[in-house]
C-alpha cells in the first residue's frame, strides 16, 4: 500500500526489514484468513522455524497511514493490524491524545 510509512527499530537486519515491507506493502489483505496465509508464506520464504518469529519481527516495525494526519498535532495514524486499513475513518481525524484534550 502506497499510503503506508514504515519505521524500523535499528536492531532489525535488512532481511527482516524486507519481510516487514513484504507483509505491509505487497500483500492484499481482505480478511483474517489472508493474514494467516501471508504469515505462513513469509515463514517459508524467509526459512523461519515458526510463524511466531514472523510476528516477533513485525513487532519491531511501526506502521503509519499517511492518509490520516491528526488535525491538531499532525501525527500520522498508527496501524497495528492490516485489518485496520479496511475501516473507514472520520475526517478530519484526531489522534487519541488530542481527542482526549478536546473532550
Amino acid at each position: 500500500m502506497a499510503s503506508l510509512e514504515l519505521y524500523f527499530e535499528p536492531m532489525l537486519t535488512s532481511r527482516q526489514r524486507l519481510l516487514c515491507r513484504m507483509f505491509w506493502k505487497k500483500c492484499k489483505i481482505e480478511q483474517f484468513d489472508d493474514i494467516v496465509k501471508q504469515i505462513n508464506y513469509l515463514q517459508e520464504c524467509f526459512e523461519l522455524p515458526d510463524p511466531s518469529e514472523v510476528f516477533a519481527i513485525l513487532d519491531y516495525c511501526y506502521v503509519y497511514d499517511n492518509r490520516y494526519q491528526c488535525q491538531v498535532c499532525r501525527q500520522l495514524r498508527r496501524v497495528n493490524s492490516p485489518l485496520e486499513l479496511k475501516q473507514t475513518i472520520e475526517t478530519p481525524w484526531r489522534c487519541k491524545s488530542c481527542l482526549l484534550l478536546t473532550a
